[in-house]
């Protein structure tokens, strides 16, 4: 009988995962993508592909059922909080030594996420309020609370800042407002103090209980859309002490959330920029930006997770340090109408900063960015030598692709 091949799950087939299926297969194993889009970019990178969206968990299960017969499915890496449960269900069945349900419940719902940060004394912004419409106890009563701070409202479930509002000098209109946008979409809300300051991130990886620090990101916020970044830089390490804090934060946030074995990202906002004032804003069980760790030189975080899953006793090979300089720049602009032509994509090509790109739009396809919105037109990676040519490299890059559209009148 012939062995079969160990494989790890991926969930999600976009453009932005062709760089961290790549990454995944240097360890060695097979690699499993699903998606809901059968033509998904990663689909070709795959090993054996399956298509169904990430949350679809019994169809996903069915479809590995299917081809347990051709590989060994040694655990799965999620690329988004949605995908979780799924993530949960195939631990469950195929590697019930790794992380289930349970666990990822702490970092789905933010409600819980601070609940149990605040247990273990986790540094947090104030959380002024928390639940669900049945228990709000009115704008009124939570601005009291509040003591005249400014306020983060955001749903406890929802991923990539969706339905996050800031605001400034709240008022009981404002607020209300605010709750009314987040529970349009989420069972429960979150308020919590808006603190000023850079967000960033710390990755590591879990073993055993045991963290390992890989590297940290900061964020360079669009100019029209505060919620979202316009860049993510590594590594963030903008006073002495950064690295070593942060990552203490990250041991002590997955030590409170029971998190023993896995990726693991948390975002933190640098108050102070100097010691004691990180804050944990939210952490997830997947790494932040593992393709950037990958391409200047700091190991690489995907394999490393692969072959941990896979039972290599040497996975810790592949986690390196003192890596380059690296940036992942987010290409959007607001765009309404028919996609004419992208110009722009020989400069990219002929950039030496430039180490992958990917265009998610094409000629001929409609595209509708919603007021206040714009859409995401690609994604360009950068590595340089040094920290001031990364970041002059990450404002040429913004402006570098041009996508022209024809206006749909009446469509």
């Amino acid at each position: 009988m012939t062995d079969l091949r160990k494989a790890i799950v991926h969930i999600g087939g976009s453009h932005a995962q062709l760089l961290s299926i790549r990454a995944e297969k240097e360890s060695g194993l097979a690699v499993i993508v699903t998606d809901r889009d059968p033509q998904a970019p990663a689909a070709e990178e795959a090993d054996f592909f399956i298509t169904a969206d990430a949350t679809y968990s019994d169809g996903i299960m069915s479809a590995l059922e299917e081809c347990s017969g051709r590989f060994e499915i040694v655990g799965a890496y999620g690329v988004a909080d949605y995908a979780f449960k799924t993530v949960g269900a195939i631990h469950a069945r195929f590697a019930p030594h790794l992380c289930q349900a349970d666990i990822y419940g702490n970092f789905t719902n933010k409600f819980l996420t601070n609940a149990a940060l605040a247990r273990r004394a986790v540094p947090q912004p104030l959380q002024v309020w928390s639940g669900q419409r049945a228990d709000n106890p009115g704008a009124a009563a939570i601005l009291e609370r509040a003591a005249g701070k400014d306020l983060v409202v955001k749903s406890a479930t929802l991923n990539n800042s969706s339905g996050v509002v800031l605001l400034d000098d709240p008022t009981e209109a404002s607020l209300a407002q605010a709750l009314e946008h987040v529970f349009s979409r989420d069972d429960y809300a979150v308020v919590e103090e808006k603190l000023k300051g850079r967000i960033c991130n710390v990755d590591g990886f879990m073993a055993g209980g045991e963290f390992h620090p890989i590297s940290t990101t900061y964020r360079l916020d669009d100019p029209d859309r505060l919620q979202v970044c316009t860049a993510m830089i590594q590594p963030a390490d903008s006073w002495p002490e950064f690295f070593a804090e942060a990552a203490g934060l990250a041991r002590s946030s997955a030590h409170a959330l029971g998190y023993r074995d896995g990726p693991f990202t948390v975002d933190l906002i640098d108050s102070l920029s100097g010691p004691g004032g990180l804050k944990v804003l939210e952490a997830s069980p997947h790494f932040h930006l593992p393709q950037c760790d990958w391409l200047r030189g700091n190991g690489n975080p995907l394999a490393a997770c692969a072959a941990y899953f896979g039972g290599d006793a040497g996975w810790n090979r592949f986690l390196g340090t003192n890596g380059g300089f690296g940036a992942c720049v987010q290409l959007s602009a607001p765009l309404a109408g028919r996609v004419s032509d992208i110009a722009g994509l020989d400069a990219l090509r002929d950039n030496p900063a430039v180490r992958h790109f990917s265009i998610h739009l094409r000629p001929g396809m409609s595209v509708t960015s919603t007021a206040g919105s714009k859409t995401l037109i690609g994604l360009v990676w950068l590595v340089e030598e040094s920290a001031a040519a990364l970041r002059k490299s990450v404002y040429a890059v913004r402006d570098c692709i041009d996508v022209r559209v024809d206006n749909e009148v009446g469509s």
